[in-house]
């Protein structure tokens, strides 16, 4: 093994807490989403009855905690530049709930960590004749706000009693500042998996998005696959530093108020609630600026290829925020072929600084892009042209070739 192989199994050993060998074989595989992060537990874990894990766990000799923690595959945390186990707090929850077509039950162990700003849950399979006998399969860990910490829910989305896992958490980015979002998480026999992630009831004040919003948003489920989502958006003057959070308290009156509604279906097949002609028809056509600007962010993180409805939304919406979201979207999908429509957005609006910081950003993005796929264009080893095979002569019995029919992406609606 070479110092280097060496170096990274002792780092392995030292985040998994010095956990025996069997536990590396596999190495578990880490799914990280916008506000958690997740790993799956070895699948020849310890068999738990659910009182005594709760007792163990609730232990007052911190070895004895810790030792359960590391069987139900709980791991270490970076604090600094140290590996500390975490220290779990009242109150701990367990809910029995059927997650998948499997005709078991599942447990969902609900633990906070002290301070309140992470929040662990542990999933357990049913597994043996005795229903009070589970194993653990996987651990989830997410961002929450110490006042809310986390709420759980189980909607039964398709209408059959296979529940998805709900949970309110926080999420922190660049382009939304610190949110409240409701995420799904559906269970496909290995493990759970996001489906659905969106903003819930939050202020909004991060980049290119304008002036501070509350967003109201509720959900209703009828259990046939689709989801209403009604929403209020009050949008409140600029205020700066800790006033921000108290616009409610301080009665400060808001500009305006919107409300909207979209719908989604959930499609099983990938595990997804937005569909890329749905969200493009939203863009041209919903009253909403809000659902507009929400359905621009989705094809960006959908698409594979720029889309005509997108450029041309950038460049003719009335909505300013809009534009320039559709123009971050284009930046996410990086298909060069929007330059020159970008280009155009660049020339045509003189719009603040912040929001053609937004254009800018787009247009050099895909621009770097383009010139680093022309370099390694220029470096690939020429190949032989092979030689050209004759066409043959048409004759009057000969098929005529078909047509080529129209393209989803060069499609306007």
């Amino acid at each position: 093994m070479t110092r280097l192989g060496s170096i990274i199994m002792a780092a392995a050993l030292l985040v998994l807490g010095a956990a025996p060998l069997r536990a590396l074989n596999p190495l578990p595989e880490i799914y990280q989403g916008p506000g958690y992060l997740s790993w799956q537990v070895q699948e020849d874990a310890r068999l738990w009855q659910m009182e005594t894990l709760l007792e163990r766990l609730r232990d007052p000799n911190m070895a004895e905690r810790e030792k359960a923690m590391k069987e139900i595959g709980i791991e270490k945390f970076r604090a600094g530049r140290s590996l500390v186990m975490p220290e779990i707090i009242q109150p701990m929850h367990a809910d029995l709930k059927w997650l998948g077509i499997e005709r078991r039950k599942h447990a969902i162990l609900s633990l906070p960590i002290k301070g309140k700003h992470l929040w662990l849950l542990v999933l357990f399979r049913q597994d043996s004749n005795d229903e009070a006998y589970w194993r653990p399969y996987q651990v989830l860990r997410f961002d929450t706000d110490p006042v809310e910490g986390l709420t759980l829910s189980y909607p039964d989305i398709l209408g059959d009693q296979i529940y998805f896992l709900g949970v309110k958490h926080l999420v922190k980015d660049d382009m939304y500042g610190v949110r409240n979002v409701q995420s799904f998480f559906k269970y496909d026999e290995n493990r759970v998996r996001l489906t659905y992630q969106e903003t819930d009831n939050y202020y909004r004040a991060g980049q290119f998005q304008g002036d501070p919003q509350r967003l109201k948003v509720e959900l209703t489920m009828k259990g046939d696959q689709r989801i209403l989502r009604h929403i209020e958006v009050k949008t409140y003057p600029f205020m700066p530093g800790p006033e921000f959070f108290n616009y409610e308290e301080s009665n400060v009156k808001p500009r305006k108020v919107e409300t909207a509604s979209e719908s989604f279906s959930f499609n099983p097949q990938n595990f997804s609630f937005y569909d890329p002609e749905a969200e493009l028809e939203k863009l041209v056509t919903n009253p909403s600026a809000y659902v507009r600007r929400e359905a621009a962010r989705r094809l960006g993180e959908r698409l594979k290829t720029t889309h005509p409805q997108i450029e041309h939304a950038m460049l003719s919406d009335k909505d300013a925020y809009v534009r320039v979201q559709c123009a971050l979207a284009l930046e996410n999908i990086g298909d060069t072929a929007a330059l020159p429509s970008l280009k155009k957005a660049l020339d045509k609006f003189h719009e603040p600084d912040t929001m053609e910081e937004a254009y800018r950003r787009a247009f050099d993005t895909l621009s770097k892009l383009k010139a680093e796929k022309a370099d390694k264009k220029e470096k690939a080893p020429e190949k032989a042209a092979k030689p050209k095979k004759a066409k043959p002569t048409p004759t009057d019995n000969a098929a005529m070739p078909k047509a080529e029919g129209p393209k989803l992406n060069d499609k306007k609606k």
